[in-house]
This record gives C-alpha cells, sequence and structure tokens, in this order.
C-alpha cells in the first residue's frame, strides 16, 4: 500500500510551519523578552522525558526494516534526553548552555550515523546490547560534569550574546539534524511504515531550532522560538507514541486473541485429529516419525508404542515404492507446496494397504525444511473400485468391440465423434481415422452419406445421434447409408442421451445394425407369401384347359416381379423351337403387329433366347442400350425397358421359358429366385394337371373296358374284400352288385379250392411274385357250382406294399364240361379198341379228330 497524501506532505508542514510561525513572531516582537525560568524549566524537561521515551520505545523495535537506524536515533534521543533533563533546573549562566548545545551536538550526531547504518548492520547486537548504555552513562557523566564543575568550562555566553563556539557548535548540530532527516526522508519515500517517516519532521524541527539558535538571544521571541520548536518535536513524539502505543496495544490484543483463538483451534484439531478417522502423522527429514493419531498405526496393524519406533521411509514403504515417495518429496521441496499422491504402505502382518497421502513441508526461517505433516486415506475400497470399474470397463470394451452392431459416442454440446466400434466400422465402410474426425453433428448427414427412404439427404434433426445429444430424447430410425464403395446399407439406429447427475448432457451414444439382409429377408418372405398366395390361386383356379392356367399364372407372375408384360413360350429341345403359349394382356392392346408369329426357331432368337442358349435367367435393366445378343423386334412391338426371361427346366430338359419386362426399379436376383420358384411350382401344377386329364382319359377308358361284357373283373383289397365288380362277374356269381360287395373271395371260392387259392395270394404278398393265374371252382348264390379260370395281378405303392388286387374271372364251366365229355368218350373209345381190330378204331380215331377243333389238321 503506498503512503496517502497527508502523510507524504508531514515532512513539508512540519518545516514550512515553524518557518512561517518564526518569521511572523520575529516580525510582530523583535528583541522583546520575556523571562520565565519555570516555562523553560518544563519544556526542557518534557524535551528530557520525551526523548528517553522514544529511545526506550525504538530500542524495543526488534525485527524491523533497517532496525540498526533505529537503534542509532535511539542512542541519540538517550544522549539529548538525559542532557536535557539536567538542562532543565539549571539557571542561566556558565554551562547552562553549554549543556544544551551538547544535548543537540550528541543526538544530531547520532542522527548522523544513518549514513552509515548499513556498514553498521553486522554490529547490531551491540547496539541493541552495550551501546545505549554506554551512551546513556556518558551523558550522565557528562552532565554531571559540566554541573559540578561548570566554571572550569568555557561560557557560551557573553554579555548575554551566545559566543562563536556556541554559535558553531549549534550550527553543525543543526547541520547534522537536516542531513539526517534527508537521509531518512530519502529512504522513506514511498514507504507507508509511520514509524520510519516520523522522524524526518523530528530531525527537520531538531535542524531548524539549532539553526534558530544563533540569531537569537536569551528570552528573546526567536530564542523561545527554538524552544517551542523542541516543544513541537517533543509533541510530535508524543503523539507518536500514542499512536504506536495503541497501535501496539491493538496488536497486542489481536495477537493476544488471535493466539488464543490458534490455541483453541489447535485444541479442536489437536481433539480432531486424535479421535478422527483420518490418518494423520509427521515425520522428519531424518526419516523418522513424529506425532501421529491413533488412527495411522492402526491402519498398519501397529501400537502407538511400536509405531513410534519405525522408520517412515523404509520400515514402513515398500522397497519398489521408495524411489517415487523421493521423487515426490523432491517436488515438495522445489515448489513448496504440498502434493497429493499414491502409493503403498507395509502392514505389520507384511500385506500391503493402497493409501493416498496429502503431504505439506515446514520450513524454518532460514527456508531449511522442518518435519513433513500428511494426511492418510485408505484407498483399498477405491482401488477395487476402480479395478472392478477398469474390469468392467474392459468388459464393456470387449463387448463393444466384438458387438455385432455398431456403436458410436459423440461428445456433447458439438457432437463431436470419439469411438466407433470395429462393427460400426464395416457398417460404415470407413476407417477409424476417416469418423472420428473434427466435425459436429450438423455435418453428419453429409459426412457420413446419410439418406432418407425417398433419396433426399436425411435432415439433421433426423439423425438419431444429433436429436439425443441436441434435445436429450431418446430417437429411433431406419436410413441408408452409401458407403465409399457405392453399396446403399439399410441401417436401423436407436441413440440416447448420456447425462450427469445434475442432468446435463455430456454425450451421446448410437447403437445401430445393418439391417440390409433382414430388409431383403422381409422382401423375400413378403415375396414368399406373395408367391404362395399367387400358388394357392393358380392351384385353385378352375381352368378350362392347361393354356388358360398358363395365361392366369402369367399374369400372377407379373404381378409378383412388378412388371407390367410377360409371356410363356414352350421350348422342344429336339426340334429347338419356340412355340407361344400366352403374352399378357397389356402386350396385346399396345402391340400393334399384324399377324405376330407363334413359332419361333432358337437360331433366330435375339437376346429372349438366350435363357435357352445360356440355360440360365437373362437380366437386361436397360434393354436400349446396345447389346451384343439383341436382334431387334419388328415395328409396332411394345417397347421394352427392363427385361427378365429364364429357362423351366424339368429333369434338366427346358420345356419352356417365361419372361416379364418393363418393372419400374431394376430387375435383380430375388426376382430371378422368386419366379423361378413360381414358375417351377406352376409347371408342376401344369404337369399335375396334364396327368390328371390323361388319368381322367385312361380311367374312361379303363371304365369302358371294365364295364364290357366280355369277362368278369373286380378290384380287392388285401384282405380279401370287394372294392369294385363289373355286371359280367356279378351274372357270373349270380349276385347283385350291393350284395356281392359285403364278401370276399373266400366267400365265394368252393370249399377244396381254399387252400391252393390261399397258397398263392400268400406269395404275392410275400413279394414274390406279383400275381397268379389258375382254375377254381365258385359257389352261385343259386347254390350252382361253377368252373373259373382267374388271372390276379398286384397294384403296389412306391414304397412297395400292395395297394389293391386286379382280378379277371372266365367262366369256363361249358368247357370243362365239354372236356369231361370227351375224356369219357375216350375212355369208352379206349375200352372199344380192346374188343375190335386196332386199325379199324383207329380209322374210326382219325375220323373222330377230323371232326375235332378247327386248330387240328384232321
Amino acid at each position: 500500500m503506498k503512503t496517502n497524501r497527508f502523510q507524504d506532505s508531514i515532512p513539508w508542514l512540519t518545516i514550512s510551519v515553524p518557518i512561517l510561525v518564526g518569521s511572523i513572531s520575529y516580525y510582530l516582537f523583535g528583541h522583546v523578552t520575556w523571562v520565565n525560568v519555570e516555562l523553560h524549566s518544563t519544556i526542557e524537561a518534557v524535551d528530557g522525558l520525551a526523548s528517553i521515551i522514544i529511545a526506550l520505545f525504538l530500542l524495543q523495535e526488534k525485527g524491523k526494516e533497517h532496525s540498526i537506524r533505529l537503534y542509532l536515533l535511539a542512542n541519540g534521543f538517550i544522549g539529548m534526553g538525559v542532557l536535557n533533563l539536567l538542562h532543565g533546573p539549571m539557571t542561566l549562566g556558565r554551562g547552562f548552555v553549554l549543556t544544551k548545545i551538547m544535548a543537540s551536538l550528541i543526538c544530531s550526531i547520532w542522527f548522523l550515523l544513518v549514513f552509515l547504518s548499513a556498514k553498521l548492520k553486522k554490529h547490531e547486537s551491540l547496539f541493541r546490547k552495550k551501546i545505549p548504555l554506554i551512551t546513556a552513562g556518558g551523558s550522565v557523566l557528562l552532565g554531571i560534569c559540566i554541573v559540578r564543575y561548570r566554571d572550569y568550562f568555557p561560557n557560551m555566553i557573553i554579555d548575554n550574546n551566545f559566543t562563536d563556539t556556541a554559535v558553531a557548535l549549534n550550527l553543525f548540530a543543526g547541520f547534522f539534524f537536516l542531513a539526517s532527516a534527508w537521509r531518512l526522508l530519502h529512504d522513506s519515500c514511498g514507504v507507508t511504515d509511520d514509524d520510519k517517516l516520523v522522524f524526518v519532521p523530528l530531525a527537520l524541527l531538531f535542524g531548524l531550532s539549532e539553526i534558530a539558535f544563533p540569531f537569537s538571544i536569551p528570552w528573546c521571541s526567536l530564542w523561545w522560538m527554538w524552544h517551542f520548536l523542541n516543544l513541537i518535536a517533543c509533541t510530535l513524539a508524543v503523539w507518536w507514541i500514542i499512536k504506536n502505543h495503541y497501535e501496539l496495544v491493538s496488536i497486542l490484543n489481536d495477537t493476544i486473541a488471535q493466539r488464543e483463538a490458534s490455541q483453541r483451534h489447535a485444541a479442536l484439531l489437536s481433539d480432531l485429529l486424535e479421535h478422527s478417522s483420518q490418518p494423520f502423522g509427521l515425520g522428519y527429514p531424518e526419516e523418522r516419525l513424529g506425532i501421529c493419531n491413533p488412527a495411522f498405526p492402526q491402519l498398519l496393524g501397529y501400537s502407538m508404542e511400536e509405531f513410534m519406533t519405525l522408520n517412515w521411509a523404509k520400515d514402513i514403504t515398500p522397497a519398489d515404492w521408495q524411489e517415487y515417495d523421493k521423487t515426490m518429496l523432491e517436488e515438495l521441496h522445489r515448489t513448496g507446496q504440498p502434493v497429493r499422491y499414491e502409493k503403498e504402505y507395509f502392514r505389520q502382518d507384511g500385506t500391503r494397504v493402497p493409501v493416498e497421502l496429502f503431504v505439506h513441508l515446514c520450513q524454518d526461517a532460514k527456508g531449511q525444511p522442518q518435519y513433513y505433516y500428511a494426511f492418510v486415506t485408505d484407498i483399498t475400497e477405491r482401488k477395487q473400485a476402480e479395478e472392478a470399474l477398469k474390469d468392467t470397463k474392459a468388459v464393456l470394451q470387449a463387448a463393444m468391440d466384438q458387438s455385432q452392431a455398431g456403436i458410436a459416442i459423440a461428445d456433447a454440446p458439438d457432437g463431436r465423434l470419439r469411438y466407433v466400434n470395429r462393427a460400426g466400422l464395416l457398417i460404415l465402410g470407413k476407417s477409424e481415422a476417416e469418423i472420428v474426425v473434427d466435425i459436429d453433428f450438423s455435418k453428419y448427414g453429409t459426412a457420413w452419406q446419410l439418406f432418407d427412404f425417398d433419396g433426399s439427404r436425411l435432415k439433421d434433426d433426423e439423425v438419431p445421434l444429433a436429436r439425443a445429444i441436441r434435445y436429450g430424447e431418446t430417437w429411433t430410425k431406419e436410413f441408408i447409408i452409401r458407403r465409399a464403395d457405392g453399396q446403399d446399407r439399410i441401417v436401423w439406429a436407436n441413440a440416447a442421451p448420456i447425462s450427469d447427475d445434475t442432468g446435463r448432457i455430456k454425450a451421446g451414444i448410437v447403437v445401430f445394425l445393418d439391417i440390409t439382409e433382414h430388409k431383403r429377408a422381409e422382401k423375400e418372405i413378403r415375396l414368399n407369401e406373395s408367391r404362395l398366395e399367387s400358388l394357392l390361386k393358380i392351384s385353385q383356379y378352375k381352368a378350362s384347359s392347361v393354356p388358360d392356367l398358363l395365361d392366369f399364372a402369367l399374369d400372377e407372375a407379373i404381378s409378383l416381379t412388378e412388371s407390367k408384360i410377360g409371356y410363356i413360350y414352350y421350348y422342344d429341345e429336339e426340334r429347338k423351337e419356340f412355340t407361344l403359349n400366352c403374352w399378357s394382356k397389356e402386350v396385346m392392346t399396345e402391340c400393334s403387329i399384324t399377324n405376330p408369329q407363334t413359332i419361333y426357331q432358337l437360331d433366330k432368337t435375339g437376346i429372349w433366347g438366350e435363357a435357352v442358349r445360356q440355360r440360365k435367367p437373362i437380366i437386361v435393366n436397360e434393354f436400349q442400350a446396345p447389346n451384343p445378343f439383341k436382334k431387334g423386334y419388328p415395328e409396332g412391338h411394345v417397347s421394352l425397358q427392363r427385361f427378365l426371361t429364364l429357362p423351366i427346366s424339368i429333369d434338366e430338359k427346358i420345356v419352356a421359358v417365361v419372361g416379364v419386362a418393363n418393372k419400374n426399379a431394376d430387375y435383380n436376383q430375388g426376382d430371378v429366385r422368386q419366379l423361378t420358384l413360381l414358375m417351377d411350382s406352376v409347371w408342376l401344377i401344369t404337369e399335375r394337371k396334364k396327368s390328371e386329364e390323361a388319368l381322367r382319359e385312361s380311367e374312361a377308358r379303363f371304365r369302358s373296358f371294365f364295364d364290357l361284357p366280355l369277362i368278369g373283373m373286380a378290384v380287392t383289397t388285401p384282405e380279401k374284400a370287394f372294392v369294385e365288380a363289373n355286371d359280367e362277374l356279378c351274372n357270373i356269381l349270380g349276385y347283385h352288385k350291393n350284395e356281392l360287395m359285403q364278401r370276399t373271395w373266400a366267400d365265394l371260392t368252393h370249399p377244396d379250392d381254399l387252400q391252393a387259392n390261399a397258397d398263392q395270394f400268400q406269395q404275392v404278398l410275400d413279394g414274390k411274385n406279383d400275381g397268379f393265374s389258375l382254375t377254381k371252382r365258385f359257389i352261385r348264390k343259386d347254390g350252382l357250382v361253377i368252373h373259373a379260370g382267374i388271372t390276379t395281378r398286384c397294384i403296389r405303392c412306391f414304397d412297395g406294399t400292395i395297394r389293391y388286387f386286379v382280378t379277371l374271372v372266365k367262366d369256363i364251366t361249358n368247357s370243362m364240361q365239354a372236356e369231361m365229355l370227351l375224356r369219357r368218350n375216350e375212355k369208352r373209345l379206349r375200352e372199344a379198341q380192346q374188343l375190335a381190330h386196332i386199325g379199324y378204331w383207329i380209322g374210326i380215331r382219325i375220323s373222330i379228330y377230323s371232326c375235332g377243333p378247327t386248330k387240328c389238321s384232321g
């Protein structure tokens, strides 16, 4: 703090006021004399007492800046005070003026020594102890000598005028005082210390009074003036003493109050430290322990007595921490600022405990370290939490790195990315250096090529991560990322803000998945569902013919592939010839070709024949672009923009080709797959329809043959039950059809023929053969026994099991009777041959054979 203006003006007021007062007094009163011994004695006594008091006070000013100067001034005040006290009671005469002159001269000499204060600094202790006593003793001795032996000293006043010696001594004293005032003023310029600044006016006043001395005579106005100048100096000294007394008392009171507060505070701190669970300890640079609270040895498992015998640098500090300890203490010595660091201590049982130290350094007045004191915190739980957090962080980091979902984290409020995991980089098709760059969320849409499904650039407020950071919202959206390789990937993203305990958004996190394949799968599922619906419609369609069915199927194929037009051609691999089955209705309305061709040779077809030549699907998404396989098409043909054609094969044989065209978007492999699956299924349905038509024709032919009255026919189960029987069989067996259906072959067979029939039937059941033929007897409904020849064949399933039997029955009763009659006739003939000539019977036999069947030659 700088001195105020009043303090700076005190020396100049001290000079100017006495000069002004003295000039006015001398002008008004001249050499008017006023003899007042009592007043003079009082002034001198006051001067002496004030000087001694000032000296005593200055001798107590220890430790202040420039204290050697205060001791020099104190000696001057001692000499002047002692002599003024002796001068006061003296009467005018020999020794009277000399005592006063010597008082001023001794004081001025000590004041003048302030010029040498820097050189006398090394003798400061001497000025504190011996010199004041010597000055006081010498002054007393000089004063007593002058008083006691005044007649032996020169007279300083003759005829009521001062002698030249008196004038010279006073002028020297005045000069010395003014010189010291200049020195003190020069040294005190700009300093706020009143203790030093007050001595400048004192020296000025003393100097002016001594200079006024030669121009006065005893008891004149000028003589009184320089006495009053000394009185003013004494008054200033008294003011200074009172001021310093009150300041000192105030300081002492404050000091006492502070000391008491410090003692109470120290007692409180001591009590707190004593009972605190926070370990506290004091250690010395020589590595021994000082005071500590009970919590410190308890932390390490020691008693207080055991703990105080330990070396803090070696006994309780592990070797691997000692160098670090030393480094931190060097930092403490270098900066003087407390250091906080972590280390480990040994417990008494040899285990280690992690701690945090907060170490302070206390130094002496010379800056040398006295001791350290430290607060010790057990950070075991914190370390465990940190390890757990570290493990958790590592697990989370590994989880994020191994996650199939992309994860990105950006700082708030600017949205600058600071982390993107491996999956996220793969989805974005970029490197980490390309991702984690200095861009804010307002540039996400442009930097990462984000698009909406309508093809427009994704707006800032529609980017989930930007929305989470800006508005603190959890936001989910699907959009398109256009990667550097040109691929468009569909991404699902869910972003959320990360907030601190106060709710302030610190960052944002987004989890995003590449759902391109999922979307394709969804589309594929929808297409599959559409294809199945189409197949259901096709299978349920009541087609009048196969071409009608294929016409309907073509419409479904066009709808499934989102095309506008299409066609189906049959293909004959042997003739390498296409035959038109159907064009879509839109083609027929747009095409203006007259007499369109319906049969094409493979070698004369253009790009739509490539499906057969290359035996694979052909896609042309820019039909108007040049293509070496195109051969053009006739004028009036419907215009094509995009085109897809593929072969339909049965048992690796191409039987047809299907084509669709003019889809709004490009055809792709999904269209190929769906169209292939649809048409393969359609062709199976077509083949089934053909088979059903053939089967119906076959059944009609079989039914017409079955119902012919040529031979009895029956269809039976492996259990010999009837499934079907024709009218001829009913006539042979004499039953109505309903009656016959209630019986089995065993019910109708003659008992003597059952075993032979059963043996043959069992061989078929055992898989040894597929049928048999035999002659057996049936019992008709009317009880007659008939002979029949039967032929039975089994119809098997794909797994070899017998589905049913088909049996043909021929009534051979008449033939059997004729054969039996023939055998009887032959028997009679043989008997006649035995009675007659053999040649004759032979002739008769030949005659008989001549009348036999036409197969015989007779």
